[in-house]
């Protein structure tokens, strides 16, 4: 993992770390590698989802549910 881009530096030096997230394995992490940026999953890794200014913006990634249907 590199150094975070400075966009995820300054969100978090201006607003703090997101709030009401919950840590993301490393299995979901994974399952994202090459759907969506790898600085993006670095910020998450470190980060956890969560929502900054009271809800105005959130960090999440859409966990899947598989389910069989008969």
């Amino acid at each position: 993992m590199s150094e975070l881009f400075i966009t995820y530096q300054n969100a978090l030096k201006d607003f703090g770390e997101p709030q009401g997230g919950s840590p993301l394995s490393s299995i979901t992490l994974d399952a994202y590698r090459g759907r969506i940026p790898d600085s993006f999953l670095d910020f998450m890794s470190l980060n956890s989802a969560g929502k900054w200014l009271q809800g105005y913006f959130s960090s999440a990634i859409r966990r899947t549910i598989n389910r069989s249907w008969r």
